[in-house]
């Protein structure tokens, strides 16, 4: 393992010495476009993460975002106030913010992946 790792080391200080590019363990053979496809795929990770937030959950945090009261958030979804609270709790707590305000400005910062709402 020790040889392996000092091969690598190595080849990296080569390639790089030699002008090329290195990123983790590999040679990159043009940059831009290894880091355009990182990005991407980060991009991509962070739509598709929820946080553990169910469906009805993001609907809840897209009212939010969308600046709407619980009542009218209820009312579009056509659930119980209380039923808004109760998740509203529930988001507060599993993503780690105290206000309205901290919740949309999570959502937005994240991506997380809302609803439109007309």
């Amino acid at each position: 393992m020790k040889a392996s790792a000092t091969d690598v080391l190595l080849t990296a200080i080569q390639t790089v010495m030699a002008g090329g590019c290195w990123v983790g363990l590999k040679r990159v053979t043009n940059l831009m476009q290894y880091l355009q496809s990182q990005m991407q795929a980060a991009k991509n990770e962070a739509r598709t993460k929820t946080y553990g937030l169910t469906r009805r959950k993001l609907e809840i945090v897209s009212g939010v975002v969308a600046a709407m009261g619980n009542k009218e958030i209820a009312g579009y979804f056509k659930i119980a106030e209380d039923t808004v609270k109760h998740h509203m709790s529930s988001v507060f707590d599993k993503l780690g913010v105290s206000t309205r305000l901290e919740l949309a400005l999570f959502a937005v910062n994240h991506q997380l992946p809302l609803i439109t709402i007309h």
